[in-house]
């Protein structure tokens, strides 16, 4: 149960990974302090935050200034159809935002409404930090034609700007949602937290409503064509700057979601190295399902998160990493390509 909830994890985070670096081509070494940014503004909204007034006036505010930021770089671009699908999705949580800020807020601790409603606000926010980067760093790059070692060295300069600037704002002991502690139920003879639960069941249907997007809109269809090829894409047809910005979107939000749902799992406790510690599983998981298939990524993601926690009853939990790139390299032996990887011309 371990491996299967550390395997929907690594797959949530996975998918943004694996669709940057198909598209860009860029190992984004950024991608593990980004669930790092998405915990710690959870923390912000649901704790620092928490219970007051204030905390309803930046939902309002920020709301507003993300609104002119979308618009400013990236709603301008879209057709009326688009438009209409971003306010039918985007009214709904901003009514959920604004209700649960009213409500519910007495007492003490991180109520249920409350972690909801600091996730929604986490996943906002790091889409805009994520926004940001692509306009002042990636864009820029991109068009002076930087090469693949640039961007590692660039992405590994943007990991460390997000954590000291994490750093700089939270300190460097570890922070808490300030839940309260529960018994964990038994099911099937197992102990299964009820934040275990919940991230297993909410990480599958946030997959699977990955998967529709990829597979059914045309957003996604154009994601995955310039995972492909991305110059033919572009000769057909396929807005790559607005595309890209939408990739940037899907992985801060997943991140974001990632590093709520990380700290759950590890006893609602979370500190500025967590998502350091995430990134080589991370990309085992990548690399292992063929880094540059979202599918490959979410396969990847549970045969690591399985073959870490299994590993840990013989070797001890200390070597759980060496364990996970034990099997990619395994694997990659019989098969170079990974699980859904195409064969190179």
């Amino acid at each position: 149960m371990n491996g299967l909830v550390l395997g929907s994890i690594l797959a949530l985070a996975g998918i943004g990974l694996s669709l940057v670096y198909g598209i860009l081509k860029l190992a984004n070494f950024a991608h593990g302090d980004f669930v790092t940014l998405g915990a710690f503004l959870a923390f912000l909204f649901a704790v620092v935050l928490g219970g007051s007034l204030e905390a309803f006036g930046l939902t309002v505010g920020g709301g507003l200034i993300a609104l002119l930021v979308v618009d400013m770089f990236w709603l301008h671009r879209l057709v009326w159809g688009e438009r209409l699908l971003l306010v039918a999705l985007g009214a709904p949580l901003a009514v959920v935002a604004a209700v649960l800020s009213l409500s519910g807020r007495g007492g003490s601790g991180t109520t249920d409404l409350m972690l909801v409603e600091a996730a929604l606000l986490s996943v906002v926010a790091s889409i805009g930090v994520a926004l940001a980067f692509e306009r002042l760093v990636w864009r820029p790059i991109r068009r002076k034609k930087g090469t693949v070692l640039t961007l590692v060295i660039v992405s590994i300069g943007v990991s460390l700007v997000l954590r000291n600037a994490i750093q700089i704002a939270f300190g460097t002991g570890n922070r808490s949602f300030e839940r309260p502690t529960t018994v964990s139920p038994n099911v099937l003879g197992v102990q299964i937290s009820t934040a275990q639960q919940a991230a297993f069941v909410a990480t599958a249907l946030i997959i699977v409503g990955a998967h529709l997007f990829l597979a059914r809109t045309r957003t996604g269809k154009a994601m995955r064509a310039m995972a492909d090829n991305l110059e033919l894409a572009r000769i057909s047809g396929v807005d790559v700057d607005r595309e890209v910005t939408h990739v940037w979107v899907l992985a801060a939000g997943l991140t974001a979601v990632t590093g709520v749902f990380l700290t759950l799992v590890a006893n609602n406790v979370m500190n500025i190295n967590m998502g350091v510690g995430l990134i080589l599983p991370l990309f085992a998981a990548v690399i292992l399902g063929g880094i540059g298939s979202p599918y490959g990524a979410v396969a990847g993601g549970f045969l690591v998160g399985i073959a870490t926690k299994t590993a840990s009853l013989w070797i001890g939990s200390r070597y759980e990493v060496a364990a996970a790139l034990a099997v990619l390299i395994a694997m990659l032996l019989v098969r170079p390509q990974g699980l859904f990887g195409g064969r190179a011309a």
